[in-house]
C-alpha cells in the first residue's frame, strides 16, 4: 500500500536521527580543545523555554487555519486553500525548528530538562494538527475518483500532484474510526516506550565493577560495554570477563526489558495494521521502498561466501578453538595505534574523503568547523553516535563519544557521511521532499566508512599497520551485513511470535539467540555463559528491521566506494548528484543516478568478490 505524502507526514519521518553506529567509544577520553570546535552549541534553535513558547504559539495558529476549509475540499479553491495552508513555508520551517531540537536533544540528553520540555510542547501541538486536518482522508475518500482528477488537472492545482498523489488513487482506503481507536487503545504510550528503554538500559541498570588483569578499575554499564569489546587496551580474557559480568547483570533485569520489547512491538504492529498494512515487516520493507528478494538475494550471497567468513574467524580463535562477537576486535597485529586526538582524526577523514571531490570536502569541512558537533562522552548522554539534519538553515547535528581510537576516527566519518548527505538535499531540494530515506543514508555513510579504512590501509607504513587497519575494516563489515541479518532474523522472530499473539518470553528468545548465532558464525561460536542475554541491550530491536538498512546499504557502499577509489570514470559527479537527491526520489532510482542498479547480481558479485579478497589479503599478512 502507498502511504500518504502529507506535507507533515513526510516532515516528519525526514527529521529522525540518522545513522546509529554499531560501535563507539564512552570511556573517558582524553579532552583536546584545540582548531575544530567540541561542544555543539544549540542555542541556535532556543535559549529559554520562553522561545519554545513563542514557536508553539505560532504553530497552533496552524489548527484553526485548517479548519476554515472543513466540508469545502470538492472545489478547486477549497482544496487549493487547503493545500497552501498544508504547505505553508513560515509555519513548516517554524514545525521542523521544534521537531529538529527536541529530536537531537532527547536524542542525545535523553534527561536534560530543556529539551525534555521541548519535546513535550512539540508532541502535544502535534497532535493537535493532526486532528485538525485530518478531516482531508475522509473528505477526499468521499469524492468520486473522476472528481478527484478533475480537481488535480486544474493549472491552480496540478503542481501539488507529486506531494498529494494518494488522493489520486481510485481505492482510497483510510482508516476507519474503529482502527483508530484500536491503535489509540493498543499504543498507550505513543511510541515512547524505545525512549523508555534507553533511559532504563542506559541510565538507571546500575553500573558493575570489574578489576583488569593488569590492576585497572572498570566500571561497566550499558554506555560502555559494548564499545569496550573494540578497544585493544583490554585483553581478549579481560573482554571475556567483562561480557559475562555485564550481561549477567542485566540479565537480572530481563523481564522489564523482555517486557518493554514486547509492548513496543505491539505498538508497532497496531500501527502497521492502521496504516494498512498486515505486519510491521510489510511497512518497513515500504519504507525501504524495495522487495523483500532484495535481502533475500543478500542472504543468499552471504550464505554463498561464509567460507570466507569462516576462514577469517578461523584466525581469531582462543586457545580452545573458540570465537566470539567480539574476537573481531582482538588485534592479531602487534602494531599499536597511538590516541588520536581529535583535531588530528578530523584532518584524517578530509584527506581520506578529498577522493569525492571539492564540493563535497568543502561541505565537509563546513560541518567539522559548525560547532553542530558534540565530541566527547559524559554521564548524562547517550551511548553511541547518531547525526540528524534539519532544514532550518543550520547544518546537521551530531552526536558522539570520542576516545581517540582508530575506530572512533572511523565513526567520525560515518556520521559526517549522513550530515554531508543532509547538507547536499537541503541546498538543492525544497523544504517539502529534501530529506532522503534512511536506507540511502545508510549508503552514504558507509560509503564514507569504507573509503576511511581503505585510506588507513593504502598509507600504512609497515605491514603490521596495514594488518591492523585491514582487520578494522572486516570487522566493520561483517558486522554490518552478518551481524545485521543476524539481529534482523531474530528481530523477525519477535515480531511474528507477537503478532501471532503470542507473549515474549526472556528465555525462549534466548535460545534462539544462541541458535541462529550459531547458524551465521558456525558451532564454534561462544557467546560465554550468559551471552545468552545479549540482545536485551540492543536499542535497534527497538527500530523496526532497521537492521535491514544496513545489510543491503553496505553491499551498495562498497561498490561505490570502490569506484571512488579506482576513480572509474563519471563515477565522483555521478555520487554527488546521488547526494542531491531527496524524498521526491524513490532510492531505488536515486541509488541507479549513483550508478547502482540493486537488481543487477553483478553488484552483490563486485561487493563480495571485494570481502574475499580483503579477507585473502588478511589471512595471507596474517601468516
Amino acid at each position: 500500500m502507498k502511504k500518504p505524502l502529507i506535507v507533515i507526514s513526510i516532515i516528519c519521518l525526514l527529521l529522525g536521527v540518522s545513522g546509529c553506529n554499531k560501535t563507539s567509544n564512552t570511556t573517558t577520553p582524553v579532552n583536546y580543545e584545540g582548531k575544530y570546535p567540541t561542544k555543539w552549541n544549540d542555542q541556535e534553535f532556543y535559549k529559554t523555554k520562553e522561545d519554545i513558547d513563542a514557536d508553539v504559539a505560532i504553530l497552533r495558529t496552524w489548527i484553526d487555519k485548517f479548519k476554515q476549509y472543513e466540508g469545502k475540499l470538492n472545489t478547486v479553491d477549497g482544496l487549493l486553500g487547503f493545500i497552501q495552508t498544508d504547505t505553508d513555508y513560515d509555519l513548516c520551517l517554524v514545525y521542523d525548528r521544534l521537531k529538529s531540537y527536541a529530536n537531537f536533544g532527547t536524542s542525545a540528553f535523553p534527561l536534560n530538562e530543556m529539551y525534555q520540555y521541548c519535546a513535550q510542547k512539540f508532541n502535544e501541538t502535534n497532535y493537535d494538527i493532526k486532528v485538525a486536518r485530518s478531516f482531508i482522508d475522509e473528505e477526499m475518500a468521499n469524492i468520486p475518483f473522476e472528481r478527484r482528477l478533475e480537481l488535480f488537472s486544474d493549472d491552480k492545482l496540478v503542481d501539488y500532484i507529486p506531494y498529494y498523489s494518494t488522493y489520486l488513487y481510485e481505492d482510497l482506503n483510510f482508516a476507519d474510526q474503529e482502527k483508530i481507536d484500536l491503535y489509540n487503545n493498543a499504543t498507550l504510550s505513543q511510541g515512547k516506550i524505545r525512549g523508555v528503554f534507553d533511559t532504563f538500559a542506559n541510565f538507571e541498570v546500575p553500573e558493575v565493577e570489574y578489576k583488569t588483569q593488569d590492576g585497572n578499575i572498570v566500571y561497566l554499564s550499558n554506555r560502555n560495554a559494548r564499545s569496550n569489546m573494540t578497544q585493544d587496551i583490554y585483553s581478549f580474557e579481560d573482554k571475556k570477563a567483562m561480557s559475562d559480568i555485564w550481561f549477567s547483570n542485566l540479565s537480572q533485569y530481563s523481564n522489564t526489558l523482555t517486557s518493554l520489547l514486547e509492548i513496543d512491538m505491539l505498538e508497532q504492529y497496531s500501527y502497521a495494521k492502521v496504516s494498512g498494512y498486515e505486519s510491521t515487516k510489510d511497512q518497513a520493507l515500504d519504507s525501504l521502498g524495495f522487495s523483500e528478494d532484495i535481502i533475500q538475494k543478500i542472504i543468499d550471497y552471504g550464505h554463498k561466501h561464509a567460507n570466507k567468513l569462516e576462514e577469517y574467524y578461523r584466525l581469531l580463535c582462543d586457545k580452545d578453538g573458540n570465537y566470539y562477537y567480539f574476537s573481531s576486535y582482538n588485534m592479531l597485529s602487534p602494531y599499536k595505534a597511538d590516541y588520536i586526538n581529535y583535531d588530528d582524526g578530523v584532518d584524517m577523514v578530509i584527506d581520506a574523503l578529498s577522493i569525492m571531490g571539492d564540493e563535497y570536502t568543502s561541505v565537509l569541512k563546513e560541518e567539522f568547523n559548525s560547532g553542530h558537533i558534540d565530541v566527547y562522552p559524559s554521564s548524562e548522554k547517550q551511548p553511541g553516535a547518531f547525526e540528524t539534519g534539519n532544514y532550518t538553515g543550520l547544518l546537521p547535528f551530531i552526536m558522539f563519544n570520542y576516545n581517540g581510537t582508530v575506530t572512533d576516527v572511523s565513526t567520525l566519518s560515518h556520521e559526517t557521511g549522513h550530515a554531508c548527505y543532509d547538507i547536499l538535499c537541503n541546498r538543492n531540494q525544497s523544504i517539502y521532499d529534501w530529506g532522503a530515506a534512511t536506507f540511502t543514508h545508510e549508503v552514504a555513510s558507509l560509503t564514507n566508512e569504507l573509503t576511511f579504512y581503505q585510506y588507513m590501509i593504502d598509507n600504512a607504513k609497515s605491514d603490521e599497520e596495514k594488518l591492523y587497519h585491514l582487520q578494522k575494516m572486516l570487522a566493520m563489515w561483517t558486522l554490518n551485513l552478518y551481524d545485521s541479518c543476524y539481529w534482523q532474523e531474530f528481530e523477525q522472530y519477535c515480531h511474528e511470535l507477537v503478532e501471532s499473539g503470542q507473549s515474549l518470553d526472556c528465555e525462549q528468545l534466548a535460545d534462539k539467540w544462541i541458535s541462529l548465532g550459531k547458524e551465521y558464525y558456525g558451532e564454534d561460536f561462544n557467546q560465554g555463559e550468559y551471552g545468552r542475554y545479549r540482545w536485551l541491550a540492543l536499542s535497534n530491536l527497538h527500530n523496526n528491521y532497521y537492521e535491514y538498512s544496513y545489510a543491503t546499504a553496505l553491499c551498495y557502499a562498497t561498490v561505490l566506494s570502490q569506484n571512488l577509489r579506482n576513480n572509474v570514470p563519471g563515477v565522483r559527479d555521478k555520487y554527488i548528484e546521488f547526494l542531491k537527491t531527496g524524498a521526491a526520489t524513490p532510492s531505488i532510482d536515486a541509488l541507479a543516478i549513483a550508478g547502482i542498479d540493486i537488481y543487477d547480481d553483478g553488484v552483490y558479485e563486485q561487493a563480495f568478490t571485494w570481502f574475499d579478497e580483503m579477507t585473502d589479503s588478511f589471512v595471507e599478512l596474517a601468516k
